[in-house]
This record gives structure tokens, sequence and C-alpha cells, in this order.
């Protein structure tokens, strides 16, 4: 290669990845609102609670200590980054630009192994069904599923090149392992339940190391990626060791998740019509005919099964979905890969694309309506200022606060927005969500009861007319304070 052609090739694989940055971009612009640009003022609870975690680290604070929550260390690192890079949603915006070009190029990735002629624009057109699933269980953005989608994908790339491997015969690479052990320790500092697919890549090429009587190679598989996880942990286990938090860490992130978890609620309608979409994998992997590629019929049907299985016991919110993202994709680059390696026979080629072609797009069709709320909201969004009153009040408690008093305020029951609307930081870390909190773990009721005892808060804002099944706070905001202020929305408690 001269020197003309690799300057050729340089400036293409700019212009390529440029494309992918600007995608990504743009599609968050319109679908991301909870930290888009383009809608400024709308802020989400969770995704509020995370920016303002992310902005107390900046500031010297620390998760579990300081904050209460049961998501993992690295979520709240993701958003330090993106508020060290720019202030508030816009920081948390561009981390999500960054991720989903991650995203999107290791999808481009994973086609050029399953497509030997690497052809550019079926490569592009097949992004249309993952941005496409995405704007259906977004669900406003900046939530864990979108970081963890990265790690997953990166974890698919190593299994797609070790499936479309010349012979399927061969043992699993150790260094294969070592990854998707570093993707699990990421995600598990994520929210751990985000990394299904992982296990059940892990899962699949086990049985085949054991069915090869491969034990050995199974003991250094297993070894790499064990030290994977704890290469991935270990600085967050340093970090939160040397603070004396270690406990609480792990107790927030695992434990506490886990209560939440058992609490979940019955299978929704979304659930049973995004049955068929959860078995694309095995429906398409079918198609992988060829003796050398059992790996790939038995993998399609293990993450099909495991899918249905963990959605069915979990929460139905509407952006837990979008850790079946990579589904359809991996159907369809099977079905891609059957076709090249000559799975499939010529004559039936037509007749076996046109009826994985229509199961996909049947597939596909509940996401029509998970996206139009999306683009409800997008619509009101434009044309009407629906939280205009919302943010007024808030910034009118925000503005009865001395500034010199402002160290010492707590929102009880309120959503974490508010914070994020006022920039207030939380006096103490249970900051919002108490009672629901409560409801899993009953010493975190007898924590703020006892806050309240001997560190009360110099202001409490609350919901108007809200109404508490900790009487214990009733009793507090009677004896202790007096209501300084109301406007309706909030009701601002001063201590006596």
């Amino acid at each position: 290669m001269n020197k003309k052609t690799k300057w050729i090739s340089f400036l293409q694989s700019c212009g390529f990845y440029s494309l992918l940055l600007l995608i990504s971009a743009l599609f968050l612009l319109v679908f991301s609102n909870f930290t888009s640009p383009l809608y400024p003022g709308w802020h989400g609870p969770d995704s509020s609670a995370f920016i303002i975690t992310g902005r107390g680290i900046k500031y010297g604070l620390l998760p579990y200590r300081d904050f209460f929550d049961q998501k993992g260390p690295y979520l709240y690192f993701i958003q330090y980054i993106g508020q060290l890079i720019a202030d508030g949603r816009t920081g948390s915006f561009i981390m999500q630009v960054i991720n989903l070009f991650i995203i999107l190029l290791i999808s481009c990735r994973i086609y050029d192994l399953v497509d030997h002629k690497k052809r550019l624009v079926p490569k592009l057109l097949l992004l249309i069904p993952v941005l496409f699933y995405i704007s259906g269980t977004l669900e406003q953005g900046n939530l864990t599923e979108e970081f963890s989608n990265s790690f997953v994908f990166i974890s698919l790339y190593y299994c797609f090149k070790h499936l479309t491997a010349t012979t399927q015969n061969e043992a699993h690479p150790p260094f294969y392992s070592f990854v998707y052990g570093i993707c699990i320790g990421f995600i598990s500092f994520i929210r751990i339940d985000n990394g299904i697919l992982v296990f059940a890549i892990v899962l699949t090429f086990l049985i085949f190391e054991i069915k090869g009587n491969r034990y050995k190679n199974i003991l250094y598989n297993l070894a790499l990626g064990f030290a994977g996880i704890i290469l991935a942990w270990l600085p967050m286990l340093i970090l939160y060791a040397s603070a004396g938090e270690l406990g609480n860490m792990l107790y927030q992130t695992f434990i506490f998740a886990f209560k939440y978890l058992k609490n979940s609620n019955n299978a929704s309608k979304i659930y049973f019509y995004l049955i068929p979409l959860f078995l694309i994998p095995a429906f398409c992997g079918f198609f992988a005919k060829d003796k050398n590629r059992p790996k790939i019929r038995l993998l399609g049907f293990i993450v099909s099964i495991m899918y249905i299985l963990y959605f069915y016991t979990h929460n139905q919110y509407l952006h837990y979905f979008q850790t079946a993202l990579p589904l359809p994709m991996i159907g369809i680059w099977f079905f891609i890969f059957a076709v090249n390696c000559g799975c499939i026979t010529l004559d039936k080629k037509k007749i076996l694309s046109a009826a994985a072609s229509v199961f996909i797009v049947i597939s596909f069709l509940p996401v029509i309506r998970m996206s139009y709320p999306n683009f409800r909201v997008i619509r009101e969004r434009t044309t009407t200022d629906l939280t205009k009153n919302e943010i007024k009040a808030a910034n009118e408690i925000k503005e009865m606060i001395p500034v010199h008093d402002r160290k010492s305020v707590l929102g009880y029951q309120i959503s974490p927005y508010w914070y994020a609307i006022t920039e207030i930081f939380p006096c103490n870390k249970y900051y919002a969500w108490q009672e629901e909190y409560a409801g899993f773990d009953l010493s975190i009721a007898e924590e703020i009861n006892t806050m309240f005892i001997e560190n009360p808060p110099l202001y409490i804002v609350i919901w108007a007319n809200n109404t508490y099944k900790n009487t214990d706070i009733t009793v507090q905001l009677q004896e202790k304070y007096i209501q300084y202020y109301t406007n309706g929305v909030y009701e601002l408690y001063k201590l006596i």
C-alpha cells in the first residue's frame, strides 16, 4: 500500500467515523428528551439522580456515602466524566453520544464479520433497526441500559469473531473470555442484570467446551474471565475500600438492588407483544444448518429463552426492554452469515430470505407502538412548555432559602429533578423516594427518623398537600418546623 492509498484509506475512515458520530448526535438530539439541548428545562427523575450524583463527585462527594441508590458506581463515574466536560444535562448528553457511537461502530464491525464483502450501504442500512428499536425503548434517555449496551456489543463482537471462524470445532480463545469478564465487571457495576446477553454467550461456549472435552481450555477461559471481572472491579474496590465505604457500595449495588428486583411486577402487555422479537435469534439461527456451525443455533436458542424468562420475572418499565436491543441484530447477522457461508442453498435463498424478513418485520411491529409515545412527547415538547410552571415553582422555593443555608436542605418524597432544576445538593444521602426505599429496607426509615431527631435539616421541601406512610415525618414537621412558603406545587418548611 503506497502513501497515497494510505491517505485515502485514512480519510475514508475519518469520514465513516464522523458519519456515525453525526448520526449518534442527531438521533439523541431528537429522542433523549431529558438531556437534549433541544428540550431545555426537561428533567427525568432517574436521569436527574444520575446527573446530580455525577456533579456531586465533581465537588468531592461520594456515591453511597452521600447519595443512596441501587445502581452501580461506574454509572455515576460515567456521569462524572460528562460533568467534567460540560455541566448539567449537556455533559450527560455528550457521554450518551459517545456511547451510542460505540454501539453503532461495533454493529458495523460485526457486519464486516458476517459479510465478507463488507459492503458499506447494507452496513449503514442495518443501523436503521438499531436506531428504531432504541427510539421505542430509550424512554427519554440517560439510563443504565444505554451505557450497559456498549459493553454488551463489545462482547458480541468477540462472540461473532469466534462464531465466524473458519472452523467451529476449534477451542474458544481464553482472551475472548477475558474481554467478556471485563464487560461483565463493568456492567455489574452499572446494573448487573443488564448483562444477561453476555451470560448467555459464556454459557453457550462453556457447553461446547465441555462437549469437546477441552477441560484444560475451560480452566484457562474461566481464569481469564474472572481476571477480567476483577480488573474491571479493581478501581472501584480500591476507591471505596480506601474511603471506608466498600460495604455500603456493595450493599446498595447488589443486595438492595436484589431486594428491589424481588418485588418485580407481573409481565405486561408489552412483554407478550415482544415475544416474537425475543425469538428472532433462535429463528434465524436455525438457518445455520452447516454441521460446523452448531454454536450459532445453540446461542440463538439460549439467548431467546433467557430473555423470555428474564423479562417474565422482572419489572416491565419500558426502558428495561432496551437490554433486548441486540436480539434482532443477532438474528439478522445470523441470517446474513448463513447466506454468505453457503448454509442456505441458492434455490431456497429467496424463499427463506423472504420468510426471515417477514418474521423480523412482524416482530418489530410492537416497537412502532412503543415508539409512538416518544414521538407524541417530542411533538408536545416542541409546541408547548409543559414544565414551565413546575420549573418556576421549584425556583421559587430555591429563592426563599438564603444562599448560606442551602447546604442544609432536604426534599422528602420529591423527585430528584427538583435538585437538578435548583442546583441544590441534598444534605442527606436519602434525598428522594425515601418511602419507596424504606419499603425494601426498614433500617432506612429508622436512619431518616434518627436524622430528624439528631441533626435535622434547616429546610424541608415536600410536594404540596401530600400525605406520608412514615407518620414520624408528619410529627417532626408539625413539632420542629413551620410552613415557611407554599406555591401550590411545593411546600417549604423551616426549622424552628
